[in-house]
C-alpha cells in the first residue's frame, strides 16, 4: 500500500485539534476526505490510532506514541522540500511574497518601494491569488511571505506559532456605485422589497464574501439585495460595478482615485464599511538570510 507524506500532517492536526471537524477546516478538505485519510494511515500502520468512541476525539496509546514519529516524518519531508525548493530559486537574494489580488495592485507597489527607501532594493517575486490559495501557498508553495486585508472576525488559518504576523497598514471595504443624474448613488442601501439593490458579490465562502456577509446580518434584518454578479476577485467586482451594474464592497485603497474623480460615490453610512488591517505573514521555516534581514527590519518598524 502506498502512502501519502500529508497524512502524517493531517493525523498531528487531529492530535492538536482533538475534533476531525476543526482539523480538516485546518487541513483544507472536507471531514469526510480528512476520516478517509486518518483511516487510509491507521490501514496502513496496520494498528488503530484514534478512539472514536469517545468525545471529544482521543488518541489511542499507539496514537500517542505515533505522535513523535509523525513529527519526525514531517520535519524530514519539510527539510528535505525546504533543500530542493531552494536549488529551484534561480537567484538565492530572491524573496517570494504571496497576495490577495486586491493588495497586490493597490498595497504591494507602493509599500514595496518604502520599504526598500529604508532597506535597499529587494529581489520579489509576488504570486497573487484568492485567500484560500494564499494560505495554500505558504503551507505547501515554499513562499517566505503573505500580505492580506483581514479582519478579526474572519480568522485566517495559519498556525500563529508557525507563521507570526504584523499589520503593517490599513484599509477599508466600502459600498461604492456609479452615480444617478443627480450625483447620488444609482445603487442604495438597504433596498426595498419592490426595487431590491443589484448586488455584486464575493463567493460565499470567499473571504470577502464572509466578511460582507457577516456585516449585512448583523447590519441590516430588512436588507434587500439581489446578486446579479459574483466573482473571487476584488478587481473585476469593481469592474463590473464601473459598468453600472451594481453596488459593490471593494477597498477603499483600490478605488481611491475612482472616488476622487467621480467614477464612483460612497454609499452613505460608515455602519456599512467594514475596517481592516493590512497584515504580513512571515513563514518561520525560512531561514535564508535575506528573508531573516527583512523581517527584522519590519519588526523593528511596525511593533
Amino acid at each position: 500500500m502506498s502512502i501519502d507524506y500529508k497524512w502524517f500532517e493531517d493525523f498531528l492536526s487531529l492530535a492538536r485539534n482533538n475534533n476531525f471537524s476543526r482539523a480538516s477546516e485546518e487541513r483544507h478538505v472536507t471531514q469526510s476526505a480528512f476520516s478517509r485519510r486518518i483511516q487510509a494511515l491507521e490501514l496502513w500502520v496496520g494498528i488503530p490510532l484514534v478512539d472514536r468512541s469517545t468525545y471529544p476525539t482521543q488518541l489511542t496509546p499507539a496514537g500517542q506514541i505515533f505522535i513523535k514519529k509523525a513529527q519526525e516524518v514531517v520535519l524530514l519531508v519539510s527539510d528535505i522540500k525546504s533543500e530542493f525548493d531552494e536549488l529551484k530559486i534561480r537567484d538565492q537574494n530572491m524573496i517570494q511574497f504571496t497576495s490577495l489580488h486586491s493588495t497586490a495592485l493597490s498595497f504591494f507597489p507602493k509599500w514595496l518601494t518604502e520599504i526598500e527607501s529604508e532597506l535597499g532594493p529587494i529581489y520579489s517575486k509576488l504570486g497573487a491569488d484568492s485567500m484560500h490559495n494564499c494560505v495554500q501557498n505558504m503551507t505547501e508553495g515554499g513562499y517566505d511571505f503573505l500580505i492580506s486585508l483581514t479582519h478579526s472576525s474572519v480568522s485566517v488559518v495559519l498556525d500563529p506559532y508557525v507563521y507570526p504576523s504584523l499589520v503593517i497598514g490599513s484599509d477599508r471595504l466600502i459600498p461604492v456605485s456609479v452615480a444617478d443624474n443627480k450625483g447620488q448613488p444609482k445603487h442604495t442601501l438597504p433596498g426595498t422589497r419592490q426595487q431590491p439593490t443589484s448586488h455584486l458579490s464575493y463567493p460565499a465562502n470567499s473571504y470577502f464574501g464572509r466578511l460582507v456577509d457577516t456585516l449585512i446580518k448583523r447590519k441590516c434584518a430588512s436588507c434587500y439585495l439581489e446578486e446579479s454578479y459574483e466573482n473571487s476577485f476584488a478587481d473585476a467586482i469593481r469592474y463590473m460595478a464601473l459598468e453600472g451594474r451594481g453596488l459593490a464592497w471593494l477597498p477603499e485603497s483600490m478605488v481611491k482615485d475612482d472616488l476622487a474623480n467621480g467614477r464612483f460615490v460612497k454609499v452613505e453610512g460608515d455602519h456599512w464599511v467594514i475596517d481592516l488591517d493590512t497584515r504580513i505573514y512571515r513563514h518561520i521555516v525560512t531561514r535564508r538570510p535575506q528573508v531573516e534581514q527583512l523581517w527584522a527590519f519590519l519588526l523593528k518598524k511596525y511593533q
